[in-house]
């Protein structure tokens, strides 16, 4: 990595349990006073990969590194820089298909599927999670999703 660069990554990798590969062997440098942004579709590792640099999430494999010393081990407390989160007030004990539920309800939306409950789960909560998009498994924890995936339930 640059020996300019105020932050650096250094081929940095998170996998989460299950295999998913959310950051795979980043490396890059910003400086001093440089204006940075992460662009990517949902779901490619942005928020991770800030998670990683600062602090609240640790790589598998790879440095992060602050005007040159090697910061992988610290935590979030001795880095001396912070991050905004992301809250799309989620339920985390939910399911995707339970948080849109609850905003059905909240909304007192008619049941279009008349009461009935088909075999494979809530027709009007599955219906509506299909249309915000993003989520395949409906019935997965919706506070675990990627940043992009909870704003498009929210």
């Amino acid at each position: 990595m640059s020996g300019h660069a105020a932050v650096a990554l250094d081929a940095v990798t998170k996998i989460f349990p299950g295999g998913t590969r959310a950051v795979d062997s980043v490396s890059l440098g910003i400086a001093e006073g440089e204006f940075f942004s992460l662009l990517g579709p949902s779901g490619c590792g942005k928020t991770t990969t800030l998670r990683i640099i600062a602090g609240f999430e640790a790589p598998d494999h790879g440095r992060i590194l602050l005007r040159g010393q090697d910061i992988t081990g610290l935590p979030p407390e001795a880095r001396n820089m912070g991050m905004v989160f992301q809250n799309y007030a989620l339920f985390p004990h939910r399911t995707v298909a339970g948080n849109v539920a609850f905003g059905l309800r909240m909304w007192n939306l008619p049941k279009s599927d008349g009461g009935a409950r088909p075999a494979g789960g809530r027709g009007r909560e599955r219906r509506a999670a299909t249309r915000i998009g993003g989520f395949g498994a409906a019935g997965c924890c919706g506070a675990h999703g990627s940043a992009g995936a909870r704003s498009r339930h929210s």
